[in-house]
């Protein structure tokens, strides 16, 4: 007997209960297998791997603020911001009476504000979830006059500028408004310091990190400046005309606030939402395109796209997000589903810092469910909401909260590849068995 007749006996057999001898009379003639088959293949379709220094160059500067690799290779954080006031004295009009000899106290508030863009990234963050270490921040004044051209050559008029004290004032996220006394008897800046600019050092590297998890969003600060000028005896009651008419037309303050740091904190599930616009109609297959993969393809349960990872970065990242079409309703829900969570790198002590650096790698994988409700919804979306939460990283200490940073070859290494079912329609020509 030939070898195929014996394999198709064998089948018959295997796939009958009980047979008579009709069932096996219809062996006798000429058989056709046919039927259809969704086979599961997985196509490879990205691999990349990312560095942190890749990912600080895609950050791009926002109010003064910037993300750079510092001199240590950590991942760092700087920010700058100039202010500048400017004194006429022209709310000094008329003063009362004084005799010859006496002197004019003219006092006035210098202030400004400046913003911290950095902590506009963060929700909840409170004092278990957010914590720092070393961000410090600097601040310095130029107190200088300007002049007209009446100004003698020396200055002999005996002009004071008295700094009597400085305070700054921080406003944060949840109603904190901490006070920094910095000056309480300040410098006394004569005639000759005020035309050549006197600097006032008003913080030297102050460390914020103390109130990080309060949200720092602004900075106030508040300078009392007393001008103390000696009358002579051409004063006639008019303190701004006579401060004129020796030479000085106002007086100028410009602050510069300086901040670089590698950036060391520790946080857990700190979120950032937000919600871009996206038209993937544009980008993706017309209807007819469609209905020609759909009969080729057949998405079920097992179709899916796999994220595959090595983090070596100590932060852990996972995300959420929401499909809405041109009226903000939502379409379909949390895409990613409840896998959606790359582990951070274990860690270990850095020297020469109280944090912890990467210590290694982690291996994550997600799955995506695909299917035909998704490309369906995909087609009607208008917009994305996402939100994106970050930990860092507790693996390799017992350490309650472990600040970490971030090496500038820290990197993850993402593979992804897809799950699908191709519908398959097979037939056999007839075939005899004798």
């Amino acid at each position: 007997m030939k070898l195929k007749t014996i394999i198709f006996v064998l089948v018959a057999l295997l796939c009958t209960q009980s047979c008579t001898k009709e069932d096996f009379e219809a062996l006798r003639h000429p058989l056709v297998f046919e039927g259809d088959l969704d086979p599961v293949f997985g196509i490879p379709v990205a691999k990349k791997t990312i560095t942190a220094t890749e990912i600080t160059g895609l950050i791009h500067p926002k109010n003064g603020m910037k993300v750079f690799i510092g001199p240590e290779g950590l991942v760092s954080v700087s920010y700058y911001d100039t202010l500048r006031f400017v004194y006429d004295y022209s709310d000094c009009k008329r003063l009362q009476s004084f005799e010859d000899g006496d002197s004019l106290y003219l006092p006035h508030i210098i202030f400004g504000t400046i913003t911290i863009p950095f902590f506009d990234l963060f929700r909840n963050a409170d004092s278990e979830n957010l914590k720092a270490k070393e961000m410090f921040i600097s601040a310095k004044t130029l107190i200088q006059s300007a002049m007209n051209d009446s100004i003698e050559a020396t200055f002999n008029h005996g002009v004071r500028i008295h700094l009597d004290s400085v305070t700054f004032k921080v406003d944060c996220s949840d109603g904190f408004n901490p006070s920094i006394p910095v000056l309480d008897n300040g410098p006394v800046i004569n005639e000759a310091e005020l035309y050549n600019g006197y600097n006032v050092t008003l913080l030297d590297n102050y460390d914020l990190s103390p109130i990080v998890s309060h949200q720092p969003k602004r900075i106030h600060y508040i300078v009392h400046m007393t001008t103390t000028i000696p009358l002579g005896d051409w004063y006639e009651g008019s303190a701004e005309p006579y401060i004129r008419s020796i030479g000085i037309d106002s007086v100028i303050s410009t602050t510069f606030f300086a901040s670089s740091f590698p950036l060391q904190l520790y946080c857990n599930n700190i979120e950032y939402a937000d919600t871009a616009e996206w038209k993937p109609s544009e980008s993706m297959p017309n209807d007819s395109i469609m209905k020609e993969i759909e009969r080729y393809l057949t998405l079920d349960s097992t179709s899916c796209l796999i994220l595959e990872s090595r983090n070596y970065i100590p932060i852990s990242p996972y995300a959420d997000i929401t499909l809405l079409d041109s009226n903000m309703n939502i379409l379909y829900e949390h895409l990613l589903g409840s896998n959606n969570k790359i582990a951070g790198a274990p860690i270990k002590p850095i020297d020469n810092f109280a944090s912890y650096i990467s210590n290694g790698y982690t291996e994550s994988s997600i799955t995506i469910p695909i299917d035909w409700e998704l490309f369906k919804n995909l087609k009607n979306t208008h917009y994305i909401k996402y939100s994106l939460k970050f930990s860092t990283s507790t693996l390799g200490t017992h350490e309650k909260y472990p600040t970490v940073a971030i090496d500038k070859d820290d990197r993850i290494e993402l593979q992804a590849r897809i799950v699908l079912a191709p519908h398959v329609h097979f037939a056999t020509n007839p075939i005899d068995i004798k």
